[in-house]
């Protein structure tokens, strides 16, 4: 479990390397409690809520619009994973002796967040569905609901384009990741224009994703894990192919 591997041992980072990535503290003020937004109508909007700010809503309970969290309910260490059933049994492994709290999105289905400890470090385990839009609410809400210094991995599934890479290999983006997307403009009559447009890569954190394979490494074998550059695409299908 990543939490286990990499996320736990962050704050000795201070000592090491405080520069490039700040210690993030206990984060003794989390409420560890059931948790329940606000009721919804048919169309999932929640009931009596008043937004102050348009640009980042967040409801008379200070809930973020898509995560339906506040302050308080999300930890500074997030692991994020794709199926809310992986998600509950990643949270399974918290700490039994301290309460973990679930919160799940107005929007049945959206996202489901567990945050307790793990072995007695707070950890946030967020089932965030898939695409990079989605990536991008969880991102965003999470900073607008945690204060300092943030370390998220996200923990699923890829496919591999190197021969040398064994299926069942455990990848880590240590080289960060480029953006694929269709482009519709090339299904025009006439059209000239590529079928896809590929970003410039984006870094991964070098110390983080260092400390993640080393810790991966240890866990499961040298063999079993690789780190690459990472790909990730707009859409399941056509972005793929």
């Amino acid at each position: 479990m990543p939490p286990r591997c990499c996320l736990g041992r962050l704050p000795a980072l201070r000592a090491a390397r405080p520069a490039r990535l700040p210690a993030l503290r206990p984060a003794a003020g989390l409420r560890f409690a059931s948790s329940a937004a606000a009721p919804t109508s048919d169309d999932g909007a929640r009931q009596g809520s008043l937004y102050s700010d348009i640009d980042f809503p967040k409801d008379d309970e200070g809930r973020v619009h898509h995560l339906s969290v506040r302050e308080g309910e999300v930890a500074q260490r997030i692991v994020s994973v794709g199926d809310p059933t992986r998600a509950a049994a990643l949270a399974a492994l918290f700490d039994s002796d301290a309460e973990t709290l679930r919160v799940d999105s107005h929007r049945p289905g959206a996202f489901t967040t567990f945050t307790g400890r793990f072995e007695g470090v707070a950890v946030s385990v967020i089932a965030t569905g898939m695409g990079t839009p989605n990536m991008d609410f969880v991102v965003r809400e999470c900073r607008g609901v945690v204060e300092g210094p943030m370390a998220v991995v996200r923990f699923g599934s890829c496919g591999i384009v190197c021969k040398a890479t064994p299926p069942g290999s455990i990848c880590v983006s240590t080289l960060g990741s480029i953006n694929v997307t269709r482009n519709p403009d090339a299904f025009a009559p006439g059209a000239e224009a590529p079928e896809y447009w590929l970003s410039l890569p984006v870094p991964a954190h070098a110390e983080l994703s260092l400390l993640l394979t080393e810790s991966l490494r240890e866990g499961v074998g040298e063999g079993s894990v690789v780190g690459g550059m990472n790909a990730t695409c707009d859409s399941f299908y056509s972005s793929q192919g």
